[in-house]
């Protein structure tokens, strides 16, 4: 199955964007092709390897992107050698992209067979983990653009010289009247950014407080990494990438100080890692910060898998919990997976 999310012309370039549905994934089958796609008079399709192709790729899912030319059907670009970016992605249960592949092919020649490989897209173990097969199926979302004319656009320019990481943005590093000391290392900081954000800040930093006149604050339960994720956040809106144990501190942070906004975007992080080793944790994470989206969605994952998550290590921890373990088997009760493999209780 395929669907067609997007097709651009811009000044220049082709932009193709397609969804390509494998069905009975975990079939004995060794591959599985999807439809074909025209482009240009040549088409276009995606062979996938569920055990991988070849010995030394055992393990993983293998990824080809072919071309073909149709027979008697020409083109002003046959023969011509075309610059060519592609990226694949595969979209999990919440329609969101992950283990994204991109590539630029600086010479694909049009009018005759091409093929791209990517022999180890993402493997069986981490696939599963994810719970990425959706009832026997693998969603693969396709990005192509083309270069007729043989200029690649938007290439990314390397900077030369030291870096600095800015985490003030455009507010830059004038002008400070607050001092925050995190463990064994000292942040600079505005105070009207600081109580603009965070009614807790803003408490502290009242006139009468010690904080206010000495224009200090010391905080000792967060790292300093994670801390200046925290303050990026307050000036940019952004946050640079965490591991999940730091997205659960900043998480952490957020709720201490009242950042709502923060907490959200650390929730949409944090789904992006979630498996079935970790799922049962998170939930129990998500109901301590009362992170109602989040949560429902790690019921909605659990649900999907329950034979296998009912024998993961963390499942007992769910006893502790009676409300939550009651909503998960209801979940799972409702689920659409046969009756045989749900939890009996």
């Amino acid at each position: 199955m395929s669907t067609d999310i997007e097709v651009t012309y811009r000044t220049h370039v082709l932009v193709r964007i397609v969804d390509w549905i494998f069905l009975k994934f975990n079939s004995p089958q060794q591959c599985l092709n999807s439809p074909s796609l025209l482009i240009f008079d040549d088409e276009w399709y995606v062979t996938i390897y569920p055990q991988g192709k070849g010995t030394e790729n055992a393990g993983f899912i293998s990824l080809f992107l072919r071309s073909k030319s149709r027979p008697f059907q020409p083109t002003t670009l046959r023969n011509r050698n075309i610059p060519v970016q592609i990226s694949f992605s595969i979209i999990n249960m919440y329609n969101k992209r992950c283990n994204t592949y991109s590539a630029e092919i600086p010479d694909w020649k049009w009018g005759s067979f091409n093929e791209h490989r990517c022999p180890r897209f993402i493997s069986r173990i981490e696939l599963e983990e994810k719970g990425l097969v959706i009832d026997n199926k693998l969603k693969i979302r396709c990005e192509i653009k083309i270069f007729p004319d043989g200029i690649v656009q938007n290439k990314v320019k390397k900077v030369s010289g030291k870096h600095t990481d800015n985490i003030y943005g455009k507010f830059g590093f004038t002008n400070f009247d607050l001092v925050v000391k995190v463990k064994n290392q000292e942040f600079k900081a505005h105070k009207v950014f600081l109580t603009a954000h965070s009614e807790v800040f803003a408490a502290m930093l009242k006139h009468g407080m010690i904080e206010a006149s000495s224009n200090v604050i010391t905080i000792n339960d967060i790292t300093p990494t994670v801390f200046k994720e925290f303050l990026r956040f307050l000036y940019t809106k952004e946050v640079k990438n965490l591991t999940l144990a730091e997205y659960q501190e900043l998480t952490a942070c957020a709720d201490k100080y009242s950042v709502i906004e923060l907490k959200e975007l650390c929730c949409k992080e944090m789904l992006e890692e979630v498996s079935r080793s970790n799922a049962i944790d998170l939930l129990i994470f998500a109901e301590k910060y009362s992170l109602s989206n989040f949560k429902t969605e790690l019921v909605r994952f659990i649900s999907l898998i329950p034979s296998v998550i009912t024998t993961a290590a963390g499942w007992n921890q769910l006893y502790s919990h009676p409300q939550l373990l009651k909503e998960v088997v209801c979940s799972m009760a409702s689920s659409s997976e046969p009756a045989s493999k749900r939890l009996k209780i």
